[in-house]
């Protein structure tokens, strides 16, 4: 397997942004008054710490909508995007893959320096290198105090 190499200095990681998705700011408790003034939030606090030529690795659960929705979001975006496709995507991914997306994939195994990871977007008990201190970032889980211990 060849695993791609990435510069720290040029590189992020995220997940669940839910773009266009209303009821996740009631799930999840987020500071918003609707999914315009949150969608709008979040475009602008991402392209003020990610440059065009920067890498971003979206951990799945990008946006809700159709190809036309996602694009809309993406071409306003910093960054070389890659999706690793969530619950939420599958859907709007069977329909077609929006361009603007440098890969769509399930599951990559990246290394950053020396440190490889791989990244999904569901956590994983077991994952090729586990014992090889191989970090795994994944998304997926929601939590807030709303929903602690339920």
């Amino acid at each position: 397997m060849i695993i791609e190499k990435y510069d720290k200095d040029n590189i992020y990681f995220t997940s669940d942004t839910h773009f266009r998705h209303s009821r996740i700011i009631e799930l999840c408790n987020r500071p918003f008054g609707d999914v315009e003034e949150m969608n709008e939030v979040m475009i602008v606090n991402w392209n003020r710490v990610v440059q065009p030529d920067d890498h971003v690795f979206h951990l799945g659960d990008f946006a809700l909508g159709g190809i036309d929705e996602w694009s809309s979001i993406l071409e306003r975006l910093n960054g070389k995007i890659h999706l690793i496709l969530g619950n939420h995507d599958l859907r709007t991914i069977s329909q077609g893959c929006p361009n603007e997306f440098v890969e769509v994939c399930m599951q990559k195994i990246i290394a950053v320096g020396k440190q490889q990871i791989i990244l999904n977007h569901y956590p994983m008990l077991c994952f090729s290198g586990a014992n090889k201190k191989t970090w795994q970032l994944f998304g997926h889980v929601h939590s807030s105090q709303k929903n602690a211990g339920k």
